[in-house]
């Protein structure tokens, strides 16, 4: 049978009374035609149906058991919380092939569903299907205008693309629709330095900063920024400051380090080093600044012992 002629055998059953077979039918249309917008409007009019809702041109239908929740703009039909935890589930597992398949499946049938397009394009993204999550997330941007969340998984995805400039559209996005968010000016730094627009990117640091002094990433941000343009003594004082917000975080203490090694004071970076490989003794880069800091210090058989740690 014809995709055609299965959406008329549809409308048939429709006014027949037939709701379920109608659904049924059109969900195997869907099947055969991703995306067909006569299926979609079709599942969008028995929706409302089920909802005990006058179809157009006929009858008001005896209320469903569980009617598609709505949201409260109008939007059109909603997956039920029920099925919205099961993708979750599926998200959570270590291969995504299952959640791309189930939010594919969703988003035809709830086309109006900011959660399911959202799950879609987080799930494409920790597949590396970066080029396919982007509509996912404008989507789900589509159906909330107004929320800075959809802008910043956008801008995470095109970060992961090493596409930059756009990255930083997205995030400067997210951070017009809500100029307090700390998150999205750090996100905004990161893409622009990573596009070497250092100017643009500190002042997203520092702003950052403003917003959540206590979050160790803006500082490290604005390090990497203050490195790069060779204004070493001021990163360090920008790592330190990342190294104050979280004792424990290893990348701190790392360019801590690497920043007094590359000024010649050996013995601080040391002293900093030190306690942050008892911390992660796994940690390669810590090992590696530790040993640049005792070679130069004079302390060859240290320094080769931190070398054969960090290549294990």
């Amino acid at each position: 049978m014809s995709v055609d002629s299965m959406i008329r055998k549809a409308q048939g059953l429709a006014k027949a009374g037939d709701i379920k077979g109608a659904v049924a039918l059109l969900r195997q249309v869907l099947t055969k035609s991703p995306g067909n917008k006569a299926a979609l409007r079709g599942l969008a009019v028995l929706a409302r149906a089920r909802a005990g809702k006058a179809p157009p041109g006929g009858r008001p239908a005896a209320p469903a058991r569980a009617p598609a929740r709505r949201p409260a703009n109008g939007a059109g039909p909603q997956p039920a919380a029920k099925v919205l935890r099961g993708l979750e589930t599926l998200l959570k597992r270590p291969d995504p092939s299952a959640a791309i398949a189930e939010a594919r499946r969703l988003s035809f049938l709830f086309p109006a569903s900011a959660p399911v397009f959202n799950m879609l394009g987080l799930a494409l993204t920790k597949a590396g299907r970066f080029d396919d999550a982007l509509p996912a997330f404008d989507r789900y941007a589509t159906l909330h205008p107004k929320s800075p969340a959809p802008r910043i998984n956008k801008a995470n995805v095109l970060l992961a693309a090493q596409r930059f400039e756009a990255a930083a559209e997205a995030a400067a996005e997210a951070r017009a629709l809500d100029p307090k968010l700390a998150r999205a000016a750090r996100l905004e730094g990161f893409a622009l330095s990573k596009a070497g627009r250092h100017d643009t990117a500190e002042a997203a640091f520092r702003a950052a900063i403003r917003l959540d002094p206590g979050a160790p990433q803006g500082h490290l941000g604005l390090g990497h920024v203050l490195s790069a343009t060779q204004r070493n003594d001021a990163a360090l004082a920008a790592y330190r400051a990342a190294l104050a917000c979280d004792p424990v975080n290893a990348e701190a203490a790392n360019n801590v380090g690497a920043m007094l090694v590359s000024l010649g004071r050996l013995d601080e970076a040391v002293e900093i080093l030190g306690p942050a490989i008892e911390r992660h003794p796994g940690n390669r880069m810590l090992r590696s600044n530790m040993a640049k800091a005792l070679h130069d210090l004079g302390r060859p058989d240290e320094a080769r012992r931190h070398i054969d740690a960090a290549q294990e």
